[in-house]
């Protein structure tokens, strides 16, 4: 599938997650080293981004991907350290906080773009300002990004207890933002490179992502139950129509609810997966639900982009 796509495109991303990709550390350099050489070939852009929980994230394994065309450096960190150990203990039960923060220090310290995502449900929403303090604390205010996002339930994850509504989320998660954006964090990207809020990258319609048996998905949270298609034995895509169209040609203006609402086209229709997959679920994008307190943090936020330039 790599050689078939080098022939066509100018540029090329890939994006190693798992389960945990750094469990399988060798055939992810295996691979890497591999499509690096293909594109080159090929003349064709590389890069790759890695998706992990952080905890095997070695002295060794950063040392090689500074030296590869890595874009970011995606760890989750759901809290402060009692709140994480919970969420994400070893198999054993014994925390992994800690680990996980000396090899994010270690990773900005190799040059590393390193963004942190925080998955945020009921369970741990009201400490997640104190998960800001602590990397404060430890030198990586503005280093590294931090990214509050909400858990979703679905057939892959049924977790919807613990799942806030949209309404519900945006008021929390922008209060955290505002708190962290007072205390002089940028927690969001500059306005003039934000891209319309509520696009999903699933709607590519050259973005994949796949399973170990060859099955595509649009969204990873359809796995088993959302495949649009599979790959053939020798690296041809071959797409179910029916389910990919549902993602790559959504028109929003479809939409009655869509078309007199003043959020288009800056959410683009809202989530897919939602939309498509759970009936009766606010697809729309969070923001809406307090768009005045959103406007204050992204002028808190261009106050912080800019202090932290002039620095």
């Amino acid at each position: 599938m790599f050689r078939k796509i080098c022939e066509k495109a100018k540029r090329v991303e890939v994006d190693w997650f798992g389960g945990e990709p750094l469990l399988s550390f060798d055939a992810l350099c295996a691979m890497n080293d591999k499509f690096t050489i293909l594109a080159k070939q090929s003349e064709v852009e590389y890069c790759h981004s890695i998706t992990t929980n952080g905890y095997h994230l070695s002295e060794e394994v950063v040392t090689y991907l500074a030296t590869t065309p890595l874009s970011v450096l995606t760890i989750t960190l759901d809290g402060p350290p009692d709140i994480h150990d919970a969420c994400r203990p070893l198999k054993g039960g014994g925390p992994t906080f800690w680990t996980i923060l000396k090899n994010i220090k270690n990773a900005v310290a190799s040059g590393l773009k390193v963004s942190i995502r925080v998955n945020t449900t009921t369970r741990n929403v009201d400490q997640i300002p104190e998960l800001y303090t602590l990397l404060a604390e430890h030198g990586l205010k503005n280093k590294i990004e931090v990214n509050v996002q909400a858990v979703v339930s679905s057939p892959a994850n049924p977790c919807e207890s613990h799942c806030l509504s949209g309404y519900d989320f945006a008021h929390r998660a922008l209060a955290i933002y505002k708190r962290a954006a007072k205390d002089g964090w940028v927690v969001l990207p500059p306005t003039e490179k934000m891209r319309a809020l509520g696009f999903c990258v699933g709607e590519y319609p050259n973005r994949f992502i796949t399973d170990l048996n060859g099955n595509l998905y649009r969204c990873g949270q359809m796995f088993e139950t959302g495949s649009v298609g599979r790959l053939g034995s020798d690296g041809t895509i071959h797409l179910d129509t029916v389910p990919n169209d549902l993602w790559v040609k959504k028109d929003p203006l479809q939409f009655s609810e869509c078309r007199d609402c003043p959020m288009l086209p800056i959410c683009m229709g809202g989530c897919n997966m939602k939309r498509y997959h759970k009936p009766g679920c606010d697809y729309c994008l969070d923001w809406k639900h307090d768009l005045p307190e959103f406007l204050e943090v992204l002028v808190l936020n261009e106050e912080n982009i800019r202090s932290a330039s002039s620095h």
